[in-house]
């Protein structure tokens, strides 16, 4: 049996909060257990803005299909800090939009990933 999960979060700034309590089904070694964002950058200007941040999954047991367990770069710039960005890993699995003014670094995240077993 093969299962499929999505997780949205929120952070602002580089205050991540853990994942939520999920439905747990049996599988637990499937949820992921932490996040980790590492070298977080916000430039924002009255013309311009970007945002780069690493980011990375972490889960207790195995069986699980999770590029983003490797760690991903994530990365967006423009005008001001642009909305509907993929980080740079296969299949959309990790995706992150502006929630809120530039200056602020309101952020959501939606991770996804699929486990066998």
């Amino acid at each position: 049996m093969r299962s499929s999960y999505s997780l949205a979060m929120a952070f602002a700034a580089v205050a991540v909060a853990a994942p939520a309590s999920l439905a747990v089904r049996g599988d637990e070694g499937c949820i992921p257990v932490s996040y980790t964002i590492s070298d977080y950058k916000l430039v924002t200007s009255a013309t311009s803005g970007s945002v780069d941040f690493n980011f990375k999954s972490s889960f207790s047991g195995g069986g699980n299909d999770d590029p983003v367990q490797n760690g991903v770069h994530c990365g967006g710039s423009g005008a001001s800090v642009p909305n509907n960005n993929e980080c740079q890993v296969a299949d959309r699995r990790l995706l992150f939009d502006l929630r809120g003014p530039q200056d602020q670094a309101y952020y959501q995240i939606s991770h996804s990933w699929t486990c066998s077993g």
